[in-house]
């Protein structure tokens, strides 16, 4: 599924609920890579659903979103993040180089993600900009791995200006690995 926005539309809301992605394969963003180009907030809710074995051999195993300027806020809820891979690149299941990306994942569980060369085995976040918030409330992260940093959450934090707000709230984080550094959650400002 590939998402791009359209020219002459100001704001979208795309809500994924009760879905099934599952042996999915692309080159970034296995099962669903989000491209919007509008010029004010845009909201992605993906709810009750299961992503699962997808692939991209870039980046994103199940979802990327590209570098582009919009303000989007992801909506994660009771979603299950299983054995997707990414080969070179970043994130195994979500890989997320927007610099205006907030999200919230809630009830979710990532398990058996993997990259084999890159950061965050699960997620890898990037940013280059300011006034970010990733909010994590009863989440798992089991069995990830990365080649290189954060086996559960790779957070590459570019400029010094740049405000992260991060929140962990009532999450579990087992058994990830992070070749380098950090299993679970690796926070590198640069």
């Amino acid at each position: 599924m590939v998402y791009q926005g359209l020219p002459g539309i100001d704001t979208a809301e795309i809500i994924i609920n009760n879905c099934i992605l599952t042996d999915n394969t692309a080159q970034f963003g296995g099962a669903i890579t989000f491209n919007s180009t509008y010029r004010d907030p845009t909201t992605l809710c993906i709810t009750n659903s299961l992503f699962s074995d997808n692939y991209a051999s870039n980046g994103g195993g199940a979802i990327y979103l590209p570098p582009i300027n919009t303000s989007i806020s992801y909506q994660i809820d009771n979603t299950i993040f299983d054995n997707n891979q990414v080969n070179a690149g970043s994130g195994g299941a979500i890989y997320d180089i927007n610099n205006l990306t907030n999200w919230t994942f809630n009830r979710s569980a990532f398990t058996n993600n993997r990259i084999d060369s890159g950061d965050g085995g699960a997620i890898a976040l990037w940013n280059q900009a300011s006034n970010r918030t990733i909010r994590f409330l009863d989440t798992d992260f089991d069995n990830n791995w990365c080649s290189t940093d954060g086996g559960a959450l790779g957070y590459i934090h570019e400029v010094e200006i740049a405000n992260l707000s991060a929140i962990f709230e009532s999450c579990r984080f087992q058994q990830n690995t992070g070749q380098f550094g950090a299993g679970g959650v690796f926070l590198l400002p640069r």
